[in-house]
């Protein structure tokens, strides 16, 4: 009976040092390497979601393409302020408004401030500033007076923020 017990506490002693020995660094190992195989499963997914994002660029190409080509429409160059100026004056004869001056200050912010004087009715008012807000062309309204001689007949003052890409004019 001794013998069995002997025979038994060298088992659970091979067996405690065994678990210390052997099994205890493999699973130490083996976590590290499920840690790293998750993390290389995640860098997969973010690479394939990658390569998915691109394929749908490339077969978007051409409307990705248009949309640029609008927004440098819409934020035009500095060289292209006098442009956006005549179109300004443009929209202005077309709206029925006469422009009595047109003022274009230092850039800052990647804005050009203009302050434009024009006069004209109601409603020719109205629709300058409407075609002017709904312009292509990016600008904020920085300021606005508006004054009326008593006849109908108004006279504007207004500050705009011509938005443009930037650089010097």
């Amino acid at each position: 009976m001794k013998k069995h017990s002997r025979l038994g506490l060298i088992l659970l002693f091979v067996a405690i040092i065994g678990w210390f020995a052997v099994l205890k660094p493999q699973i130490s190992n083996f976590s590290d390497k499920a840690l790293k195989v998750k993390a290389l499963s995640t860098e997969v997914i973010s690479h394939q979601q990658r390569l998915k994002d691109i394929a749908d660029i490339k077969g978007k190409g051409e409307v990705i393409t248009e949309t640029l080509k609008l927004m440098y429409l819409a934020l035009p160059k500095s060289s292209q302020i006098p442009e956006t100026l005549v179109m300004i004056e443009s929209i202005a004869s077309n709206s029925g408004v006469v422009l009595s001056s047109a003022t274009i200050g230092t850039p800052s912010d990647s804005q050009v401030p203009v302050t434009l004087s024009f006069g004209g009715n109601t409603t020719t008012v109205t629709k300058f500033l409407d075609a002017l807000y709904t312009n292509v062309r990016t600008a904020t309204i920085k300021s606005q007076s508006i004054s009326s001689d008593g006849s109908g007949n108004l006279n504007v003052s207004i500050g705009l923020g011509l938005v443009y890409q930037g650089g010097t004019l």
